[in-house]
C-alpha cells in the first residue's frame, strides 16, 4: 500500500516565535504516544525557544491556518539535522509526515548538506522500519540525554539514523 499524496490543503511556512504556545502543543500531543516510558511533557515552551536558537522549525497549517504538523531541522556542517516531527492525530494518514521530511530535507540540501540525520528513542521500536522507507539506516547509538533520562521510566538510549542527500 502506498502513502497518500501529500494534500496540497496544507501549506507549510518557517515557524515564528509567536508560534511556540502552539508549536509545543502540537509536539506534547504527538508525543503522547511515549508516555509509556516518559513522565511528563516531550518539550516545553522554553525547549521550543531554544530550537529557534539552534536552528530552523516549520509548520504546516490547514487551510483554516491552524498548525497541524512541525518539524526542526539543523545545519551541522555537510549534514543535516531533523527531529519532532510531529503530526496532529486528525491529520495523520494525509501524507503530512512525508511532507515535512521532504522539506526538512530539501531545506538541508540548499545549504550543502550531503547527509540528513535523526535521532530516536530505542523504545519507539515502529520507528526505525517506518524511516527506512524513506531511506534511512541506522548508523549508530548514543546514551539518552541528560533530560531525557531525568524523564524516563526505564533505561533508553538514541538510535541514530542517516540518509546520504
Amino acid at each position: 500500500m502506498t502513502a497518500p499524496a501529500p494534500s496540497s490543503e496544507f501549506h507549510v511556512r518557517s515557524a515564528s516565535p509567536e508560534d511556540i504556545p502552539v508549536i509545543t502543543d502540537v509536539i506534547n500531543a504527538a508525543f503522547a504516544v511515549e508516555s509509556f516510558f516518559v513522565q511528563g511533557s516531550r518539550i516545553s515552551r522554553d525547549g521550543v525557544e531554544k530550537l529557534f536558537e539552534t536552528g530552523k522549525i516549520f509548520v504546516a497549517e490547514s487551510s483554516d491556518a491552524v498548525i497541524v504538523a512541525v518539524v526542526y531541522v539543523e545545519i551541522r556542517g555537510d549534514h543535516g539535522y531533523f527531529g519532532v516531527l510531529s503530526v496532529a492525530r486528525e491529520h495523520r494518514g494525509k501524507g503530512l509526515g512525508s511532507r515535512m521530511i521532504g522539506v526538512a530535507e530539501n531545506y538541508a540540501r540548499e545549504h550543502g548538506c550531503r547527509q540528513m540525520d535523526l535521532s530516536l528513542v530505542d523504545l519507539r521500536a515502529e520507528l526505525p522500519p517506518m524511516y527506512r522507507k524513506f531511506g534511512y539506516e541506522i548508523s549508530g547509538t548514543a546514551p539518552a540525554s541528560e533530560e531525557l533520562q531525568q524523564k524516563a521510566t526505564m533505561p533508553c538510549y538514541f538510535i541514530h539514523m542517516s540518509k546520504p542527500l
